[in-house]
């Protein structure tokens, strides 16, 4: 049963993102396209972080947050690669919305941050003004990652909004339980230390 199930669901991506196509771009063709496949995996990116979820105990919220990070560093990351990948081809310093002719001779890792920065900066708005695009390409390439990221803030605020808003129902729930515990112990006046010690194995237990 398992694994008629994976044939029908998950076999086909995993097949397809599983090819050798990098070892090819080596030999026959080098372009980096031919590593977009591996992109394929990320469909299991929300149930990973289910799984997680499921076995794990009160910890929901602090993978809801992880997960929500993970998302937005997945997203400045795409964003920078095409925004470096846009400097490749229509050459460094080309135009001031371009990165500089310089950092075309840094290092991967120089190049991977100034176009992580780009990403954050116009997807967040903080960190300095952005250039503004030159030319038809730029502005394509500009509206469609402005219009996406309209949706990416979306997204965030409103995982935020409903992750703030399940915090405050777990923390009132909580100062619930605890004044219930309050009335119990004192309406059975148990003395003080063991008020203390049944305190303290609540708090860590729940």
């Amino acid at each position: 049963l398992i694994r008629q199930a994976y044939l029908k669901g998950w076999f086909v991506v995993d097949l397809c993102a599983s090819l050798p196509l990098g070892f090819i771009s080596f030999v026959v063709w080098k372009h980096a396209l031919l590593r977009l496949p591996r992109l394929l995996r990320l469909a299991k990116y929300d149930l990973y972080f289910k799984l997680w979820e499921i076995h794990s105990i009160n910890r929901g919220h602090f993978i809801r947050f992880i997960k929500l990070i993970v998302g937005l560093v997945l997203v400045f990351h795409w964003w920078g690669c095409i925004y470096i990948a846009t400097a490749y081809w229509l050459g460094f310093g080309s135009s001031e919305w371009l990165p500089e002719e310089h950092v075309e001779n840094e290092t991967l890792a120089v190049q991977y941050f100034h176009g992580f920065f780009w990403a954050a900066n116009i997807i967040t708005g903080e960190g300095g003004a952005v250039e503004r695009p030159t030319n038809d390409i730029e502005r394509g390439i500009t509206l469609v990652i402005a219009f996406i990221s309209i949706f990416v803030v979306a997204i965030i605020i409103g995982n935020v909004a409903d992750l703030v808003a399940s915090l405050s129902v777990s923390a009132e729930e909580f100062r619930r339980k605890i004044h219930q515990l309050n009335i119990f112990m004192k309406k059975r006046r148990l003395p003080e230390n063991l008020q203390m010690r049944i305190r303290t194995y609540y708090v860590n237990e729940i």
